[in-house]
């Protein structure tokens, strides 16, 4: 070969080695910026030190990850406490307390005080008592007893009232209601005292009256009369009478807590209308 080829062929050559990738260890490295916060690893650990700091990392993220979901699964207050506040008048309204049980011996003894007077005894009052076998509609008597027929409100738009039972009947006397449990002894966990009006009476048939067992022991049951019962006067504390739906009240099934076999009547709410 002649000295100009073997000088071209040594150009090539060098050429080419230039534009393959270095793989010398000692070939100089551009170092790489670091970013704030970020772990490195520095280049040149041994492998099983870069294995050991993934491992680590691995492993608090699942802790991380089983604190989380402890402290969200965790068990917490039930939606329907046995006991609640009675709730203040601002919180009061139309619509029925989501915290109500649907279960209605689950709301015995629920409340732990009267309920603020958040009606208006200026306004009348009208309650519809739907059952089964249709509708009561009653007046009441807000100007004259209003701390009574403010309780009845305030129960009634609770929804304490809903799927309850007419649980006492007695022919020709009255029909009793309002005890979530359905035997008579129940109640919404407080008394308040009675509250008489000279001018309100027993006298004849669709007389709305507070049921208690004795003075100043009133609390969620009434009871509606069939006919007139004067020997009530003074001692049951009147808060309304029927307008429509007599013949409704007249056909409630005659029911005795003690002995009775099947529920009684089906309240299935009571509304309360303002005016």
């Amino acid at each position: 070969m002649s000295k100009s080829k073997k000088r071209t062929a040594a150009r090539k050559h060098a050429s080419t080695a230039q534009k393959r990738p270095s793989t010398s260890s000692s070939a100089k490295k551009t170092p790489t910026a670091r970013k704030p916060g970020s772990s490195t690893i520095k280049k040149g650990a041994p492998a099983k030190t870069q294995k050991w700091w993934w491992i680590a990392g691995i492993a608090g993220v699942v802790i991380l990850l089983v604190v989380v979901l402890v402290s969200v699964l965790k068990p917490g207050k039930t939606s329907a406490p046995e006991t609640i506040a009675v709730p203040t008048a601002a919180a009061q309204s139309s619509a029925a307390n989501p915290n109500m049980p649907t279960n209605p011996p689950a709301r015995n003894n629920m409340y732990s005080a009267a309920p603020a007077m958040t009606i208006d005894p200026a306004k009348t009052y009208i309650a519809t008592i739907e059952t089964a076998k249709g509708n009561i509609v009653a007046e009441l008597y807000a100007d004259k007893v209003p701390n009574t027929v403010n309780n009845f409100v305030f129960l009634a738009r609770e929804g304490f009232y809903d799927n309850t039972t007419f649980h006492r009947v007695i022919e020709g006397f009255m029909a009793q209601a309002g005890d979530p449990t359905g035997t008579g002894m129940g109640g919404p966990g407080y008394r308040f005292n009675d509250e008489f009006d000279a001018t309100l009476t027993h006298d004849g048939p669709g007389v709305l009256s507070m049921a208690n067992s004795g003075v100043n022991t009133n609390g969620s049951q009434f009871f509606i009369t069939f006919a007139a019962t004067p020997w009530l006067d003074g001692k049951h504390a009147v808060f309304g009478k029927v307008i429509e739906g007599l013949d409704v009240l007249l056909s409630i099934s005659v029911r005795d807590p003690q002995t009775a076999t099947t529920p009684g009547d089906l309240i299935k709410t009571i509304r309360i209308e303002e005016r």
